[in-house]
């Protein structure tokens, strides 16, 4: 059996490592003792926070609203309805919408107010249902194409 060779500097390398090693769970063990003295509670509560900067922060980022759905909406007038919803395209014309001139509704009074409630209701050529605006009721479109005869000077027969 062969002899087994001894490094003459396996003994110092071994020592040195061991120091070092050492030396570092000394160096880890000192850094939490400090932290944990640095982050504990010595006497009493941390008052460094004013007492309307706590409530600051702890009050809710919004609300909720809730409707109460047995109360009825507002119902709004024609000329209202106009303002909001109609006026955009039939003040100025756009794609074809007929303006407050009676000139313009002539020609679509032909069907009378049912013919031009379907048109309101359904959409016509580049106008969608209810002008855009599906929260409006029947009677709020109705008040809203009576509005815009009158103010084109247009009369239907009843």
């Amino acid at each position: 059996m062969a002899k087994p060779v001894k490094d003459p500097l396996a003994m110092p390398i071994l020592a040195s490592g061991s120091v070092l090693l050492l030396l570092a769970v000394l160096f880890l063990l000192s850094s939490l003792a400090s932290t944990i003295s640095q982050n504990s509670v010595r006497h009493g509560p941390d008052t460094g926070l004013s007492s309307p900067a706590v409530e600051q922060n702890l009050k809710p980022l919004g609300t909720v609203v809730t409707v109460d759905k047995t109360i009825a909406p507002k119902v709004r007038s024609g000329q209202e309805i106009f303002a909001a919803t109609c006026t955009a395209c039939h003040t100025s014309g756009v794609l074809g919408a007929p303006k407050l001139d009676q000139a313009d509704w002539t020609a679509r009074i032909g069907n009378g107010l049912q013919g031009l409630m379907n048109s309101a209701l359904q959409g016509k050529g580049q106008m969608p249902a209810r002008g855009g605006n599906p929260s409006l009721t029947d009677e709020e479109v109705q008040a809203a194409v009576n509005y815009m005869l009158d103010q084109a000077g247009v009369k239907l027969a009843n």
